[in-house]
């Protein structure tokens, strides 16, 4: 089996996704709801501060070292987390957010130093070497969060939930040690591609540009299925902000498989420019995610709604409700994985920001008429449309002036 083998990716996925599971069990108990939700706008403000160094050192990397070589990309795109960490410190006090600054920029220049290494690792076709890295973060963070709820539970029998800045700061200082102990395992085994990309060759003219409109498509996806927590603490409901991230990370895991193939598709399409082959894959996989997670959204369906509250804790009881509610966004982001990693792939990145774009407009619209959640689920509609006509028009033209939507419809005749 090939490293981008779509199953064997699918596999780690599957493995980091239950290894990632069961460090949200710990830290959704350990923090309870209201925690949760705290510690889920802290994560929104980071991730945030990421996509703005990502305008240089976002994905587009990958596609960059696979077009121009890694000595003409790896030595700049390094100093962008560096100029991120200078700009975060000055403007920290004027932020007034109320956590750690050493702790926060330590988490924050870590994983923007190991988002690097990822994108070094797709433009080389390791695929299933990001994967294993990215299962060793999950894994790594899973032992701190245990650590932190087996030294309180010792400490409070009856394990009532209470949560403070205390307990909040450690789950912050287990994220940020795991991160950096992740991220020098990473640029031990890449030392030798770093070194040979010194010395430097120019910065090749208007990948900034590139690189922007890249960013900007990612910068409005985030926002789309994250700007419902960040509302939701601004109305002081954190508790219900708590257990949609919940909600969210179990719909990341039913994204696991329609993402691995969408990685798998990426990896190809940077390395083949067989367009009639582009055609076959992007049928293939998106057809193949969209059976699938919808496979498992109907499993979801009968789940008891105890079982959540088994899991996560009490504070959780409403968890089952949100994730059925979420499920036409589970299910149409499935479907728009695969095309929006070729249209990545393809260096469409105006076309993505359109559709994310678009599907921002809607959900910031939706929000005025609807609750939060089927504001979510119109948004991705209009996302999964969007990104579907424009995969349909370039592919129709690429090859032969070939419909693909009967290629579509015609299912029983996928191969792997």
């Amino acid at each position: 089996m090939s490293q981008a083998s779509p199953i064997k990716t699918y596999l780690w996925q599957l493995a980091k996704a239950a290894v990632a599971a069961l460090g949200i069990v710990c830290v959704s108990r350990y923090l309870g709801a209201s925690g949760r939700g705290e510690w889920g706008l802290y994560l929104f403000y980071l991730q945030l501060c990421l996509m703005l160094v990502e305008f240089v050192a976002g994905s587009a990397v990958a596609n960059w070292i696979a077009r121009y070589g890694i000595s003409a990309i790896l030595p700049y795109v390094f100093l962008a987390p560096i100029a991120g960490n200078m700009l975060l410190t000055f403007a920290w006090p004027y932020l007034a957010w109320p956590w750690e600054l050493s702790w926060f920029s330590l988490q924050f220049s870590a994983l923007a130093f190991l988002n690097i290494q990822y994108n070094l690792y797709q433009a080389q076709g390791w695929v299933v070497r990001r994967n294993s890295l990215q299962w060793l973060l999950e894994f790594a963070k899973f032992l701190g969060f245990a650590g932190l709820l087996y030294l309180w539970s010792i400490d409070n029998p009856n394990h009532e939930v209470c949560c403070g800045n205390q307990k909040l700061d450690g789950v912050i200082r287990v994220v940020s040690i795991a991160t950096l102990g992740v991220l020098l395992i990473a640029m031990v085994r890449t030392h030798r591609l770093i070194r040979s990309s010194l010395p430097k060759k120019p910065w090749p003219k208007g990948l900034l540009k590139e690189g922007f409109w890249a960013q900007v498509g990612h910068l409005l996806l985030y926002l789309v299925y994250r700007l419902p927590i960040w509302t939701l603490n601004q109305r002081g409901d954190s508790a219900e902000a708590g257990v949609f991230s919940n909600a969210l990370l179990v719909a990341d895991a039913f994204w696991l498989f329609a993402n691995s193939f969408g990685s798998v598709l990426h990896s190809r399409v940077l390395r083949s420019g067989n367009r009639a082959f582009h055609a076959r894959l992007v049928r293939r996989y998106t057809l193949i995610s969209l059976m699938a997670t919808s496979v498992a959204c109907l499993v979801l369906v009968f789940v008891p709604a105890s079982w959540f509250t088994a899991v996560f804790g009490n504070d959780f009881d409403s968890l089952k409700m949100r994730c059925v509610e979420l499920i036409p966004a589970i299910i149409c982001l499935a479907g728009s994985a695969s095309l929006g990693h070729y249209l990545h792939a393809e260096g469409a990145f105006k076309a993505l920001a359109f559709s994310y774009g678009s599907s921002l407009l809607v959900l910031l619209m939706s929000l005025e008429i609807l609750p939060y959640i089927y504001a979510l689920d119109v948004a991705f509609v209009v996302l999964l449309v969007i990104n579907g006509l424009q995969v349909h028009r370039r592919l129709d033209w690429s090859v032969h002036k070939q419909n693909v939507l009967p290629l579509l419809l015609r299912w029983w005749r996928l191969r792997f």
